[in-house]
């Protein structure tokens, strides 16, 4: 599914770790432009400020990739038989609830606005940032993370459900065959078993291509986040 291989490379984009550097590099040049500590902690707050909007554009393209499996499933459940429950969605709500609660750190640190305005930039308030920024990171390589278990496991239940579907036609194949030595009439059985070997073939070659266009989507080394 091309759509499904879109939304997918649109999603690990948006949580890809160079768009954070550069977004903590950019914040970095601001604060050490600034002769006040004010202006680190604007720089502070509008990192946070990005880091919540590309959370918020994930879990947005995240929904929209769940709506899109969800109706692979219900195809596979109209034209197979499948009752198999869509995977559950990416716990974004929990990344949320961590970057605010790192937000209020932030402000309750830096609270009074008066000692804020008129104090001179320390190398203190560059390296609480920096600490901040990366318990960040560790937030948001937590959600990839996430993210791509899901793409990977998503073909799971309905590749089981196809892998149990060919081995109660492989015992059915069998029973056929013994009938048939035994000089049992089988013409119409296996003429069933061809049709559901087709489709059974037919399932397993939709799954395929799918399972492709997925991991194309994921990253090949499987150390990304370093």
């Amino acid at each position: 599914n091309v759509i499904v291989t879109r939304q997918g490379h649109g999603l690990m984009n948006t949580l890809d770790p160079k768009l954070w550097q550069l977004q903590i590099s950019e914040k970095q040049k601001k604060m050490q432009a600034s002769i006040f500590s004010k202006g680190v902690v604007d720089a502070m707050k509008d990192f946070f400020a990005d880091t919540h909007a590309n959370l918020q554009s994930a879990r947005s393209q995240a929904d929209e990739l769940h709506g899109l499996v969800g109706a692979i499933y219900d195809r596979f459940a109209n034209e197979h038989g499948f009752r198999q429950p869509v995977p559950e969605r990416v716990p974004f709500e929990r990344y949320f609830s961590q970057l605010e609660w790192l937000k209020q750190k932030l402000d309750m640190r830096f609270s009074s606005l008066i000692r804020v305005l008129t104090s001179a930039k320390s190398s203190y308030t560059g390296k609480y940032f920096d600490a901040l920024a990366g318990n960040v990171q560790e937030l948001l390589r937590d959600a990839r993370l996430d993210t791509q278990t899901w793409l990977t496991d998503i073909m799971g239940p309905l590749e089981s459900e196809v892998h149990a579907r060919g081995e109660r036609l492989a015992e059915r194949e069998q029973q056929v065959n013994l009938a048939a030595q035994s000089g049992q009439t089988v013409e119409q059985q296996m003429l069933a078993l061809d049709i559901d070997a087709r489709r059974l073939l037919a399932q397993k070659n939709k799954l395929a291509e799918l399972r492709s266009r997925l991991e194309n989507i994921l990253p090949e080394d499987s150390n990304w986040w370093i």
